[in-house]
């Protein structure tokens, strides 16, 4: 089976909008190109709305999708310092003080999944 990973970011700092998003991604997508180089045979990617508006389940995350669940705790630990640095870079535009940039660290999400894919039935099978 593979392993889904997903790290979502605290709903308090959605309200920065574009600005968490960028600061997420880095300069055309820098940050998560980093990533996606360690980790050639994941799939790393940034989903959801930056709102606070957005519908529970549809804020701004990374998903990661990978073989092994060893890969993906270190995949997790990577994009969880990302989170926060994007936390970091939104904070002061927010006004938070250095305790609720704290506050918003603790309250990153991280969720995993183990999935089982069915196997393609053989074409000559299908055919048939």
């Amino acid at each position: 089976g593979r392993k889904l990973g997903q790290a979502w970011l605290p709903r308090a700092v959605l309200a920065a909008g574009a600005k968490l998003r960028a600061a997420l991604e880095g300069d055309s997508g820098s940050n998560l190109a980093f990533v996606r180089q360690r980790f050639p045979d994941a799939v790393i990617k940034v989903c959801g709305e930056a709102s606070e508006k957005a519908p529970p389940g549809r804020g701004l995350h990374v998903s990661m999708l990978c073989r092994d669940r060893e890969t993906l705790d270190r995949i997790i630990s990577e994009v969880r310092d990302l989170l926060e640095t994007a936390i970091d870079l939104v904070a002061d535009g927010l006004g938070f003080t250095d305790e609720q940039v704290q506050e918003a660290f603790r309250a990153v999400r991280i969720r995993k999944f183990g999935l089982e894919v069915e196997p393609r039935p053989p074409a000559a099978a299908a055919a048939a």
